[in-house]
């Protein structure tokens, strides 16, 4: 088993969503869990404003709190677009623990569909920008296209690795 869950993938892919529920099923197995959203963490705590210097801060003052949260045996579901590899990089090398990295992809046109049917789209050109910088394949990740599965389909086969790590 792993110490934390890091979820990443485009904006629109369902990172939120698939975060959600996977936490909710964790805690229905007896697995103490918090659900960490980068974005809203850096909103609440850095500013509002997604500049690359925010998004930085934002992440330097996480890790801490992430390693509070594994050392109360408590497991980190982390989501965000996380693109930037140095940021992915500072952010695996300073957590205390074993990580399933999770990378959800889905066709471009799915989540451009995605983020407009939100109440604050993040746009066309944001979207286009996470999807291209994340269609690299990390050998460290486990990717999972969701165009064809519900997410509780893609909740199972997470879990499924979580558990058998």
């Amino acid at each position: 088993m792993k110490d934390y869950i890091l979820i990443r993938g485009p904006i629109g892919v369902g990172k939120t969503a698939v975060g959600s529920l996977l936490s909710d099923r964790l805690k229905n197995d007896g697995y103490n869990n918090f659900l960490l959203s980068l974005d809203k963490f850096r909103n609440e705590n850095v500013g509002k404003e997604v500049t690359y210097l925010n998004k930085k801060r934002a992440i330097e003052l996480v890790v801490p709190k992430i390693n509070d949260l594994i050392s109360y045996n408590c497991i980190p579901i982390v989501e965000d677009v996380l693109y930037e590899q140095d940021m992915l990089f500072y952010l695996i090398n300073n957590i205390e623990g074993n990580s399933l990295r999770i990378k959800l992809m889905a066709p471009f046109d799915i989540c451009i569909k995605r983020d407009c049917s939100r109440k604050f789209p993040r746009g066309k050109v944001r979207v286009e920008v996470t999807w291209q910088m994340l269609q690299k394949d990390d050998p460290n990740e486990f990717r999972i296209e969701t165009k064809d599965m519900s997410i509780e389909d893609v909740v199972n086969l997470i879990l499924s690795r979580f558990i058998s790590f």
